[in-house]
């Protein structure tokens, strides 16, 4: 859904490598509990990884996600 997009953008452009606590704690004022829920429903779908407690991302899946939030933006602008 739309929250797993926005959870997705935000890992992919700022915490990507992070420690997984970390990450939740950034997420929990804009999500409360539904983060964990969010995680790992990206995590179900292979759009990232949790490995050793560190959030992982495939860098071709980090620069399809940076394509379409400009694709997304270009088309708010117009």
């Amino acid at each position: 859904g739309e929250k797993e997009k926005n959870v997705f953008f935000g890992i992919a452009f700022f915490l990507k490598g992070c420690e997984l606590k970390e990450v939740e704690h950034i997420l929990g004022p804009l999500y409360d509990d539904c983060k964990k829920h969010h995680i790992g429903v990206l995590v179900e779908k292979s759009l990232l990884k949790v490995r050793h407690g560190t959030v992982e991302i495939h860098n071709l899946i980090q620069d399809m996600g940076r394509k379409i939030d400009q694709q997304e933006s270009l088309k708010l602008k117009s």
